[in-house]
């Protein structure tokens, strides 16, 4: 990832243990992830345009007084500890929506296999699903192979298949695995985040823990979470 006008933008602040709008983007951002400076305050949460909640990137069900709103320039958030313990040092990375490189969405689940998801205008190298309800999010990388039926989670265990089984022309191909494409008859919403420029090593193998994920992050986009 490369830092850009009104494509990506990393930033800090000081929580102040109530709400606050954090600004200065230079863009309406379409995803943001907030992690804290101090481990005590738990992993990295996310949120996209199309979501309606913010999430962890472990299996749970959302949750209210994190990231509040994305807006015109910048996001707001709640009073959790998850983004905004008075005192505490919390580190973010937003991205813009770039025809061509970046693009957010959302489709329901039907449980249909070989299911292919439109609209991303270029073929990802890069693609992330979090699912609504106690689901946690998943990603392919072009790494792994763009027509590998394997994908990778953000917690310990290894790759499997049945997830988002292929990265294609405009988009992504989805399996039947309720963590990206349930049954439609429970109406559930999934929300897709790609990208069209080669991600971090650093964040193409094997996720191992949640000290990792914040590790991670934290070295693609020149942080230390110290």
């Amino acid at each position: 990832f490369k830092v850009g006008a009104g494509e990506m933008k990393v930033g800090s602040y000081t929580g102040n243990g109530t709400s606050q709008s954090v600004t200065g983007q230079g863009f309406a951002p379409k995803w943001v992830i907030v992690m804290s400076a101090s481990a005590s305050s738990g992993e990295a949460v996310h949120r996209s345009s199309t979501m309606s909640t913010t999430f962890f990137f472990n299996a749970e069900s959302g949750g209210t007084n994190r990231i509040e709103s994305l807006d015109a320039d910048g996001f707001s958030v709640g009073n959790s500890g998850r983004v905004n313990t008075n005192l505490t040092t919390y580190h973010y990375v937003s991205f813009g929506e770039t025809t061509g490189k970046m693009k957010v969405g959302s489709y329901t689940g039907n449980a249909t296999d070989n299911r292919s998801i439109t609209g991303a205008g270029f073929q990802p190298a890069y693609a992330i699903v979090r699912g609504e309800g106690l689901r946690e999010t998943v990603h392919k990388p072009a790494s792994t192979g763009a027509t590998t039926d394997t994908t990778l989670f953000f917690r310990t265990d290894v790759n499997k298949t049945n997830k988002i089984q292929a990265l294609e022309a405009d988009g992504f191909q989805v399996g039947t695995d309720t963590i990206v494409n349930g049954d439609a008859g429970n109406a559930i919403t999934y929300h897709w985040i790609v990208f069209n420029f080669p991600v971090p090593q650093s964040l193409t193998g094997a996720i191992t823990d949640t000290a990792t994920v914040r590790d991670a992050i934290a070295a693609a986009i020149g942080m230390s979470r110290t």
